[in-house]
């Protein structure tokens, strides 16, 4: 048997409990057994440090909240062009919400932000492994094996 793949998920939430649930359907993944989650956590994308603790990591994929603190969804129109730079074509961006109303996922694409899918935080249970080794492998197509 195959040793499974490494993906490298960095979490981007400001709300330490869902960051949590996160992380622990990654690491307690079932259904896509040849992938093993590397996970990283990140609370506060105002810290200085954040755009190096993120390159440090280089992440495949990053789960980005779509709401910090007190800021709307449109607060994360400086972040993202920041990430878009420090990843370039390395990473994907998967949106991750709990104040998801039925027009956001138009806003962001209308707004360029280019993410790979947008999953509602209720429910992700089901949906979080499938999307984020779709986002993995969109990045290795030819042969599924990554850095």
């Amino acid at each position: 048997m195959n040793e499974p793949i490494t993906v490298r998920v960095m979490i981007v939430d400001d709300e330490p409990g869902s960051a949590e649930s996160l992380r622990s359907i990654l690491l307690l993944n079932r259904s896509a057994r040849e992938y093993r989650f590397a996970v990283e956590i990140l609370t506060d994308p105002d810290d200085p440090a954040f755009l190096n603790q993120l390159e440090a990591f280089e992440p495949h994929v990053v789960l980005l909240d779509i709401r910090f603190g007190d800021q709307t969804r449109f607060g994360l129109e400086e972040l993202l062009p920041k990430l878009r730079g420090l990843l370039e074509d390395k990473a994907r961006i998967i949106m991750v919400t709990a104040h998801r109303g039925a027009d956001t996922a138009q806003i962001i694409e209308a707004l360029g932000w280019d993410a790979s899918a947008f999953l509602d935080k209720r429910g992700i249970e089901s949906v979080l492994v499938p999307k984020v080794t779709e986002a993995y492998r969109s990045l290795f197509p030819s042969d599924g094996e990554g850095a």
